[in-house]
């Protein structure tokens, strides 16, 4: 600095200088040792860190494995035990279908029985009438 500037402003300086260094002095001030000692202790935090959060992970993966069997083997159950009930109502429905449609026949059968038996009597009286009058007009 020149002289007429320090002596102009020099107790402005000394001021700006004083409020930048720390009360208690220099020796409050960090060294590179103290630094770096500082930097080593970060490190080791954040491995440490680093290490319970992936624990953390692998137990909270290993819970959501297990959650997701479990889970798994429920919807298993409930759908072996809903397609069981749905085949027990399928065979029910079937051998509902299975009686009906045999009565239905049989009732069908005996219709055309009926309807097969009059025919063939009507024909046998039919055929007896004209031999009847073959027999009469053969005479």
């Amino acid at each position: 600095m020149s002289e007429a500037f320090a002596a102009a402003h020099g107790s402005e300086v000394a001021d700006i200088i004083m409020e930048h260094l720390p009360p208690e002095g220099l020796g409050d001030l960090a060294t590179k040792t103290d630094v770096a000692t500082q930097g080593q202790l970060l490190r080791s935090d954040f491995e440490t860190q680093g290490l319970l959060l992936r624990r953390d992970l692998e137990t909270r993966g290993q819970l959501l494995r297990r959650d997701f069997e479990t889970q798994g083997l429920l919807l298993r159950r409930d759908l072996e035990t809903q397609m069981s009930a749905l085949r027990s109502d399928l065979e029910s429905q079937i051998s509902t279908l299975r009686t009906e449609l045999r009565a239905d026949l049989a009732t069908g059968f005996a219709q055309q029985l009926k309807w097969l038996v009059g025919t063939m009597v009507a024909l046998f009286t039919v055929v007896s009438g004209l031999v009847s009058v073959l027999v009469v007009v053969a005479k």
